[in-house]
């Protein structure tokens, strides 16, 4: 499992160190997920300010450099499966999708995978399932050795990177009117989820997830922002999402 900079500069969310968490290597992905994962590398754990380790509730020793936690986003009903995002909720479906596949091998055929693939095809756009990178993928899964692995994959990662800048360019030409059409089917409760459960600074694309069940603000998993629950509700009141 890796750990990444708590820098809101470090929009490529640079590998610092991994480790093989027991419990947290079992949870599955989601791209709506109901927990945050959090390291402890830059000590956001042990930040009296963040409210995660509360000395009279927990004792007086903070959590340790290589601790990582799952911390609830809202109440999870009992029964439900844990589940965390392997990549920024930010993510476009397109993206998504090719980097589920190329990194971690599977498919994802959840909720908003199947809303946004849908919302691709019928707007013309890519869905991440093109056969071209479906190609490039099993390429590298099938690979007898090494060199063949480094070469698929680097041929698989290029081939990301063009279809990344070719749809950051379509979305950058869309016209007012089409931004607002997009904008009106979203469903209202997919919105406020975003709204509540994504850091809201500019390129981050962490989650937000509350210390503890009094907290009155949330913290971002990626890069440490607080956000307090009077800064969210005026947000929604101005529109500001």
């Amino acid at each position: 499992d890796g750990s990444h900079s708590n820098d809101d500069s470090d929009d490529d969310r640079r590998v610092r160190g991994g480790a093989v968490y027991e419990l947290a290597s079992r949870v599955n992905h989601a791209c709506f997920p109901n927990v945050a994962r959090f390291d402890n590398f830059d000590g956001v754990l042990g930040s009296p300010s963040h409210e995660f380790h509360v000395p009279s509730r927990d004792g007086p020793n903070p959590p340790g450099p290589t601790e990582l936690r799952l911390v609830a986003i809202d109440k999870i009903p009992a029964g439900c499966e844990v589940l965390m995002s392997y990549l920024p909720v930010s993510e476009p479906c397109a993206r998504r999708r090719r980097r589920l596949r190329n990194t971690f091998g599977f498919e994802c055929e959840c909720e908003r995978c199947v809303l946004e693939r849908a919302w691709a095809t019928e707007d013309g756009a890519a869905t991440g399932d093109e056969r071209e990178h479906r190609d490039a993928s099993r390429r590298a899964r099938e690979a007898r050795d090494e060199a063949s692995e480094l070469e698929a994959d680097a041929a698989a990662d290029a081939l990301d990177r063009e279809w990344n800048d070719a749809e950051e360019t379509a979305i950058r030409s869309l016209d007012a009117a089409e931004l607002a059409r997009r904008a009106d089917r979203i469903p209202a409760t997919y919105a406020l989820w975003f709204a509540r459960n994504m850091c809201p600074v500019d390129g981050c694309g962490g989650t937000l997830a509350p210390p503890h069940a009094t907290a009155d603000h949330m913290t971002c998993n990626y890069c440490g922002r607080r956000r307090g629950d009077d800064e969210f509700f005026r947000r929604l009141e101005t529109g500001a999402g």
